[in-house]
């Protein structure tokens, strides 16, 4: 008994250090200890070390955030000038691999149908069937462009335009803008 009243005495005296004066009562379940009163200058500078810590963490948080962002637009802007690099050879290869997949796809769905670039510098795609008409055409300028996602995946190869064509009195144009 005499032990919980010393470990009670301890205890009144180390939280009064920090929180103020303490007003015991005694209940049916127990001793309760109740503080009022201002709370101590301990507690006070306790909690502005608790403040300043809390301040230096979340800068230092803040921080390395921060430096993260900004090496990662660093490493995306380096990504792209390197896309934008690509050599007109790598492009004019690509190019022709488009014609090729698509005039195999066109083969596949049933069409006779000739697909090639431009002799030139390779912008333009020529698909060629002897019975092109402007709703063929129409259609297969859709699927084309259905084929490869969209339109800027085929900007960013080089594509400026399709021609479809007969090959005797009809060709019918398509621009290939963003």
């Amino acid at each position: 008994m005499l032990r919980i009243y010393i470990l009670l005495v301890v205890m009144l005296l180390t939280s009064a250090a920090l929180a103020g004066e303490p007003r015991i009562t005694e209940t049916e379940n127990g001793i309760v200890v109740e503080y009022t009163g201002e709370p101590a200058q301990k507690k006070n500078e306790i909690e502005s070390l608790d403040e300043s810590l809390v301040n230096k963490q979340h800068e230092a948080i803040s921080k390395q955030i921060n430096d993260n962002i900004a090496e990662t637009k660093k490493r995306l802007s380096e990504e792209a000038l390197k896309a934008k690099k690509r050599s007109k050879a790598d492009l004019k290869k690509d190019r022709q691999n488009v014609a090729t997949s698509y005039e195999y796809r066109l083969l596949n769905i049933g069409l006779n149908a000739q697909v090639f670039l431009s002799k030139t510098d390779s912008t333009v795609l020529y698909i060629h069937d002897r019975l092109m008409n402007r709703p063929l055409a129409y259609k297969l300028f859709a699927d084309f462009i259905d084929a490869y996602v969209d339109m800027d995946s085929l900007v960013k190869i080089g594509f400026k335009k399709v021609i479809m064509t007969n090959g005797v009195d009809f060709a019918q144009p398509y621009q290939i803008t963003k």
